[in-house]
Parts: C-alpha cells; structure tokens; sequence
C-alpha cells in the first residue's frame, strides 16, 4: 500500500530548508556582484565610439546572469522564509503536508492533477524533482528536490492520485522549461548589449553590419564625386588608431586626370593632444578642429582637418591629390574632398 513504512506508520520526507537558504544567498551574492559591475561599465561606455555590437555584451552578459541569479536567489529565500519546517507524511488514502508548525492533509480522491516536470535541472538547484500538486480545492502543492528522497515521494504521489482514478498524472518535458530561461537569459543579455550599443556615439562612416565597407557617402555621392567604394584600412602600428577608411579617386579634368586619395582615421585620443603631436594648427576663423597642410613640389598636395567627435575620440581626415600642378593645397583639392568634409562634424 502507499505510504505506509515501517509497522505501518506513515513514512516522512523532510525538506532540507537550509539547502534553499545557501542557495538562495549565493545566487543573490553573485547576482548582486554581476549587476554591481555590469552597471558601472554598461553605463561608462556610453559616451565611447559605437564601433559595432561586440564591445557591449560584456555589461549585456554581466546584467543578463546578474538579474537571472538575483531572481533564483529571491524566489529560494522566499521559499526558506515561507515553507520552514516542511515536511510531507504519506498515507493509504493521501498525504499530510506540514509547513511552519501547521498541517494540511489532501486525499487522492481530492487532487485534480499533479504534474511532474522532469529534466528541469540539476538536484542542487532543487529541480532534481519537481512535482507540482493541484487540488481540488486549496492551495497547490510543491514538491522539489530539496526534499529528502524526493524521487521516491513524486512517485508514491503520482501512484496513489492514478490508482485513485479521479485525478490526471501529467509528466512535463523540463527542456522547455530550461530553453525558457536560456531564452529569457539571452534576451535580458542582448537587449542590454542593444541599448548600451544604440547609446554610443555613433562613428561616422562605420557601419557595425558590415566590418569592411566605409559608408560616409551614399553610391550616387561617390559616383557622383568619382570617388570608389570605400575600405576598411588594416590594424594600423599606432593603437591609438582604432579604425581607418580609404576612398580613392580620380579626378578629370582639361589639364588631366589627376589620382588621389581620401583617408580617414579614427583615434581613441583627444583632438587637441593628437594636433600638438601631428602638427595640426586650429581651424580659421574660429571653425572647430584644427587643419594639417603639406605639399611637396608641384606634383603633390595634401590637406588635412582633425576634429573630435566624443570624449578621447577623434577622427582624422587626408586628401593626397597627386600630379595637381598648382602651388596651393587648396587650389589642388578634388571636388569631392570639401564635400565630404563638409559631411563631418
């Protein structure tokens, strides 16, 4: 018969509460340290250059796991504080479930389902077992891997609520439960990632889509300038340069064709420390930034403007014209560098 022990007295599975309350305090330590780091870097990046979606699933990743242990942690403490003491008494015709100095007996006849989810975890997150009864009336019932022999009671129950034959015995496939936390996991992690990424300053001419081309202009500008599609530069020797762009051209003209060459740089410096050290002087006439010029003989011209567009970020935008014939830089410019320089900040 079900539930009888030893002489025949009803056999008694205790639940082991101080599991839940170590279990619960590490989750919340843990949660808690996840969400105290992930804070300060998910909000001290924000006003870094948005150079794609990588750098902002550490905080995503921090904050996702801290929030997920931060909730088991609760949801374990709550159970410590309001099932101390629990207990459950099998016998022939039921079970007596205690909880906190008070006892409440269910018969078989009276359940109306118990549901067993199988798979759902590991036994030292409690989930080893977990059987969930429902009454007929009442308050529904939990049985979890914290209680002692907790296979052998979910089965005892499951038996006595079938032979009864008024009740359903139903068994839940936990791998929707757990793809449910992977997935309720994965979407606090990448939504975090998402709002840290779209609260960065964007990088002009970077797109985090594609990691080689260089959008500054639209096609019809390029065609328009004569300037090819532009490309993402190799990993420059000064690590202050943390993305590069190239556009070439060719400029036609009644003298000739003249080819050049646009190159944009991006620093994780401050305009100003890169100008002292480049040899940029300011802008005239008040205009933000500083300008660069060089011109070697009558055959070459190079123009240069260096602007910052975050803290510690600069970009940094080259215009070699070769064969120009003029003794100007400016006089030498292709149409397609003033424009596009007037496209920057």
């Amino acid at each position: 018969m079900a539930g009888q022990g030893r002489g025949g007295a009803p056999e008694e599975y205790r639940t082991n509460n101080t599991a839940r309350v170590v279990v619960g305090w590490v989750a919340l330590g843990l949660g808690a340290a996840a969400v105290a780091v992930g804070i300060p870097v998910l909000l001290g990046g924000t006003d870094q250059p948005r150079e794609g979606f990588g750098p902002t699933l550490l905080p995503g990743v921090l904050l996702g796991v801290g929030l997920a242990a931060l909730l088991l942690g609760g949801v374990r403490l709550w159970q410590a504080l309001t099932r101390d003491e629990e207990s459950f008494a099998l016998r022939d015709d039921g079970l007596v479930h205690r909880v906190a100095g008070e006892s409440r007996r269910v018969r078989w006849a009276d359940v109306e389902r118990v549901s067993e989810v199988r798979g759902r975890g590991p036994d030292w997150l409690g989930y080893g077992t977990h059987l969930r009864i429902r009454p007929r009336s009442g308050d529904e019932l939990l049985v979890t891997g914290y209680t002692a022999d907790a296979r052998r009671l979910a089965e005892a129950i499951a038996d006595g609520v079938r032979g009864e034959g008024r009740g359903e015995v139903r068994l839940v496939n936990g791998r929707w439960w757990q793809a449910g936390w992977v997935l309720l996991v994965a979407t606090a992690v990448l939504g975090t990632a998402l709002w840290a990424h779209l609260q960065r300053t964007p990088v002009p001419g970077f797109e985090a889509d594609d990691p080689i081309a260089c959008r500054y202009l639209s096609e019809g500008e390029r065609e328009d300038m004569g300037l090819e599609e532009g490309m993402r530069l190799p990993e420059a020797r000064d690590e202050r340069i943390v993305n590069g762009c190239l556009f070439r051209s060719r400029v036609v003209s009644s003298t000739g064709a003249y080819p050049g060459e646009i190159v944009v740089h991006v620093w994780s410096a401050g305009a100003e420390e890169l100008a002292d050290e480049l040899g940029f002087d300011p802008r005239p006439d008040g205009a933000e930034g500083f300008t660069g010029q060089e011109v070697s003989g009558t055959n070459l011209a190079s123009c240069a403007v260096l602007y910052e567009i975050a803290e510690e970020t600069s970009v940094s935008v080259r215009v070699r014209l070769e064969n120009v014939g003029r003794s100007g830089c400016e006089d030498g410019l292709p149409e397609a560098a003033p424009e596009l320089v007037a496209k920057l900040p």
